[in-house]
């Protein structure tokens, strides 16, 4: 994330498309922030790989934003050796950790809702319990040897799933976790006239090879969040199999989560018509 400060000036400015994106990137913003701002004292912040580019859209200096609330310390997921020091550093009470860093008292986990990064999390939970820096049953943080617990945290990105849920049951570190939520990451603006759902892998390979309906979802979502913007949307078309799937998910959720639409109820649509196409009607167009 430290190029995210040289890009600063690069962000685009996301009100000059034909709908102005830049509601999509400050309620995400605001998302992220009331996570961070929740979880109280000196914290970390522990994020997947793969989230880095979304999370780079929301704001170029985000490691100076996060600063600002309360954040000592990034890391990567797959950093054993520094989430280790990490929590050595917690464990022992003093002020940094064995390479030298601010110690902290909270661990915030950013991941993707995959079954290797509930994994990883359960394995850096673990060392936090067997270090002395972990929580009690019932996600209730225990004092370590000389001092206060790591409050851990974890929010999966864009939406918790039961796999995941099913993996920190067997791995046996739910009781250590206090809380276990959300950040609903649905669409990334990247310009003012294209928005992403930045899926890991794309989402092609897990609906076609491994028959995974979650990317559809995910799409499905990202359309009741542009209508929770900028009005219901009146035509809803597509072509393939896929492309229904996402159609029906849509109307589904209108009828599920009619408070989710209330706000813009009765304005005008900003959008007149959405059109998705299922990329197996056509696999040679990039």
């Amino acid at each position: 994330m430290a190029r995210a400060r040289q890009l600063k000036s690069q962000l685009p400015p996301l009100d000059t498309g034909p709908v102005p994106l830049i509601g999509l990137r400050t309620w995400a913003r605001k998302a992220l922030l009331d996570i961070i701002d929740s979880r109280r004292g000196r914290k970390a912040v522990i994020v997947d790989p793969s989230l880095t580019p979304a999370l780079t859209c929301l704001d170029a200096s985000l490691p100076d934003l996060l600063a600002e609330h309360g954040v000592a310390r990034m890391l990567y997921l797959d950093d054993a050796r520094g989430i280790r020091d990490m929590v050595s550093g917690a464990a022992s009470g003093s002020s940094t950790d064995s390479s030298g860093q601010a110690a902290v008292r909270s661990v915030v986990f950013l991941v993707r809702p995959s079954v290797a990064c509930a994994q990883l999390v359960a394995e850096a939970v673990r060392g936090a319990r067997s270090a002395g820096g972990g929580g009690a049953g019932g996600g209730r943080p225990s004092p370590g040897p000389h001092g206060p617990a790591l409050e851990i945290s974890l929010f999966f990105a864009p939406r918790r799933t039961i796999t995941c849920d099913r993996v920190l049951e067997e791995e046996g570190v739910v009781g250590d976790i206090a809380v276990v939520g959300e950040l609903p990451l649905e669409v990334v603006a990247l310009e003012d006239d294209v928005i992403s759902l930045e899926l890991a892998g794309g989402g092609f390979k897990e609906c076609v090879v491994a028959g995974d309906s979650g990317p559809l979802f995910a799409a499905a979502r990202a359309v009741m969040r542009l209508q929770a913007m900028f009005g219901l949307i009146p035509r809803l078309t597509g072509k393939g199999p896929a492309a229904a799937a996402v159609r029906d998910m849509v109307v589904r959720m209108r009828h599920e989560n009619p408070g989710l639409l209330a706000p813009v109820a009765g304005a005008p649509p900003r959008i007149a018509r959405a059109i998705l196409l299922d990329r197996e009607v056509d696999l040679v167009t990039p």
